[in-house]
């Protein structure tokens, strides 16, 4: 395992830590531990995409499914308001670590796999991932932040989630809080995307 993986697996721990503190002073947060799991979902299916891409790329669509649970730790961040008797410098500090952690999560799971796409497919096509893999997922963190739906109802509930996804499509001016969401966070996690690269991959043999 390299050192930038080694780091996220560290600050992974640091924030159940953090969490296990935070339970100890007043009331739990396991739903941000549930959410940080949820984050590593997509790290794990693109890190097997990358590994073994001729027979991975059938948990593509599973990867491109989960991606949007990363940048998602960021929008926790409405939970942050005073509750004594915890300190407010803590729990910013516990969601603002979540959310950073969340966007470099989704960042290097969206690095690996345009990484093999550019070399299976070519680089407009990684680039045509990196771009719109945002703006996709800023639309998934809209979906779960406020239509509260799960990457797994794709598949236990397809036509209401399909329902709801369109509406935006089909009407945009009657959903323009929804747009303004994608677009705000969708740059967030482009930002991430645009920074963070990974150390070159060992040569698939």
């Amino acid at each position: 395992m390299s050192r930038t993986w080694v780091g996220a697996v560290a600050g992974s721990a640091l924030l159940v830590v953090g969490v296990l503190v935070r339970s100890y002073l007043a009331h739990a947060w396991p739903w941000l531990v549930y959410n940080l799991a949820l984050a590593w979902v997509p790290v794990v299916l693109g890190a097997v995409v990358a590994r073994w891409p001729d027979r991975g790329w059938w948990l593509a669509p599973a990867w491109f499914a989960f991606l949007p649970n990363a940048p998602y730790l960021l929008t926790d961040l409405v939970h942050l308001s005073p509750r004594s008797p915890v300190p407010f410098w803590f729990d910013a500090a516990l969601l603002g670590g979540a959310g950073a952690l969340g966007l470099w999560l989704g960042a290097a799971s969206l690095a690996q796999v345009a990484e093999v796409l550019e070399e299976r497919v070519g680089r407009a096509a990684a680039w045509c991932l990196r771009l719109s893999a945002p703006v996709a997922c800023g639309f998934g963190m809209y979906l779960g932040r406020f239509l509260r739906w799960n990457s797994w109802d794709l598949v236990v509930r397809p036509d209401d989630v399909l329902r709801d996804a369109l509406a935006p499509l089909l009407a945009p001016s009657a959903h323009a809080d929804a747009w303004a969401f994608t677009a705000t966070f969708g740059a967030s996690f482009l930002c991430a995307v645009l920074v963070v690269r990974l150390p070159a991959r060992p040569a698939v043999r």
